[in-house]
């Protein structure tokens, strides 16, 4: 009990040290080795990280394929990276580094509700999906299920719009 406890919070406070020290390596550039453009600004990262955190970029970083997802250089070298913002991507990517999921649904970033999960999706970051998900469905109402609805269908995001229907038929809010 009192040792156990103690030992928990001992755990507690490397792993806050940990994602502390991985927040600030993802501000330093000088250390970077890719760099990636989306919708105009260019985010430096690590590959290791990014390879380990998730699959799309490990396959990404290792496939051969050249720096871009459809095999073609952007200026600079940079990969550069179509489909997703520049707000949804730093999100992303602050994920992917320290493993803190963003506190408001558009990430603090001015998304359009779902984008997030959209990135999330297509990166392969299951649990940030995740956790999208539940702040979408948190999100729902009245006024923007039908906006909603359009959002996840047009994006083939199954669980947004599985996530609308279910709060229609159970008139939880929407």
């Amino acid at each position: 009990p009192a040792r156990l406890a103690s030992q928990k919070e001992t755990i507690h406070n490397e792993l806050r040290a940990l994602q502390t020290d991985y927040g600030k390596l993802l501000d330093d550039a000088e250390l970077a080795d890719v760099t990636f453009a989306v919708d105009g600004q260019r985010f430096p990262a690590h590959r290791i990280i990014l390879m380990v955190r998730s699959e799309h970029f490990k396959a990404l970083l290792t496939s051969g394929r050249g720096m871009r997802e459809g095999g073609s250089c952007a200026a600079g070298g940079d990969i550069a990276l179509e489909g997703v913002s520049a707000g949804a991507f730093r999100v992303l990517l602050r994920y992917l580094y320290t493993q803190e999921l963003p506190a408001a649904e558009d990430g603090g970033e001015g998304l359009v509700a779902g984008e997030m999960a959209k990135a999330a999706d297509y990166f392969q970051a299951g649990e940030l999906y995740e956790h999208c998900v539940e702040q979408f469905k948190g999100g729902l109402r009245v006024g923007n299920v039908v906006e909603r609805l359009v959002y996840a269908h047009d994006h083939q995001l199954e669980a947004l719009e599985e996530a609308v229907r279910a709060a229609r038929r159970g008139g939880d809010g929407a």
